[in-house]
């Protein structure tokens, strides 16, 4: 391999380009990792006449089927996803905050950090 690996598909991927690579190169595709772990999930499906809940972790969206022109409403909320990239190559969150500074504890909160989709 020449240079930085444009796709880091394994754990021992990061960790190669870890042991092999400046800080400044591999630090970010970590803490991708970590950011990433974030995302809107589905809780349910709402009826017609719910509205459901909105505030900073919670919202509903309508999913629009062109088909049958038909509008479904789903509440979602912001937590950390269990099929995030970080979990399936086979790290903890605080295994990757580690790797990236021992010193700083790693974010665990799941208030958005952009509340948009």
């Amino acid at each position: 391999m020449k240079g930085f690996p444009k796709t880091l598909s394994t754990k021992e991927d990061y960790l190669y380009c870890k042991a092999h690579f400046p800080k400044e190169r591999w630090q970010p595709e970590f803490q991708q990792l970590l950011d990433e772990r974030f995302d809107w999930l589905n809780t349910g499906k709402l009826k017609a006449d719910e509205t459901g809940l909105d505030d900073k972790t919670h919202r509903v969206v309508n999913v629009e089927d062109e088909r049958e022109k038909t509008v479904e409403k789903y509440q979602q909320e912001y937590g950390e996803d269990s099929n995030a990239k970080l979990f399936r190559l086979g790290f903890t969150v605080d295994e990757v905050g580690e790797l990236i500074n021992p010193q700083i504890e790693v974010r665990k909160t799941v208030e958005p950090l952009n509340p948009e989709p």
